[in-house]
């Protein structure tokens, strides 16, 4: 995964965004549940159903952990973005 595209999305506010969504909980974010199902194995994540599968609460921090060390985040602004 080193130095490849992982997501792409359209956000007005993408710090706010990133706080909120990304960096909190499997189950409200796309981005999580993606990163969490590459990682499966590697990692040893164990999963629980909610409304649909999420993680446990404590490989919830280690996600969060693993996010914060290995991902970063550019971005390109577009006044509207193609197509919209």
């Amino acid at each position: 995964m080193p130095g490849g595209l992982l997501y792409v999305g359209l956000a007005t506010r993408l710090r706010t965004r990133l706080a909120s969504n990304h960096l909190r909980r499997s189950g409200s974010s796309t981005l999580r549940r993606t990163l969490a199902g590459l990682l499966l194995d590697e990692q040893e994540y164990r999963t629980r159903w909610s409304d649909r599968v999420v993680l446990v609460d404590d490989d919830e921090a280690r996600l969060t952990q693993w996010m914060s060390e290995n991902l970063r985040v550019p971005w390109c602004e577009y006044p509207t973005p193609p197509g919209r």
